[in-house]
């Protein structure tokens, strides 16, 4: 899965999560894999970075990268509201064995960074 928009030049060749299949290692310890079709772009074979790509796999929860989910309930860090119940985002891994990292399209305290949570706090949209 692509971990990232993977870029060529000023233009976004993959999608974040769009799927592929791994080719084979390429020079330069670069990796080939060949991306699924997305609705922004064909299928293609790019050679990439290890951190572009990541692992398709089951998440905690039974959530998945690029996933769309909305929060259960209150996201807070300590008294500051992140996200109120309902608000939209997009899982993009796993923090830890116990915790995923979601990035919410609009979070009520003004910042873009993502979050770190527990699967009980979103849902699947």
């Amino acid at each position: 899965i692509a971990a990232m928009n993977l870029m060529i030049g000023d233009v976004v060749a993959i999608p974040f999560g769009t799927r592929g299949t791994v080719l084979g290692p390429r020079p330069e310890g670069r990796i080939e894999v060949s991306f699924e079709e997305s609705s922004a772009e064909p299928a293609k074979n790019l050679n990439v970075q290890s951190f572009e790509i990541q692992p398709a796999k089951e998440l905690l929860g039974g959530f998945r990268v690029a996933q769309r989910v909305k929060a259960a309930a209150d996201i807070r860090a300590q008294e500051t509201l992140l996200a109120a119940p309902g608000s939209f985002g997009t899982v993009l891994g796993e923090y830890s064995d116990t915790r995923l990292i979601v990035c919410f399209d609009q979070r009520q305290d003004g910042r873009e960074e993502a979050v770190n949570l527990g699967p009980n706090e979103i849902e699947a949209v």
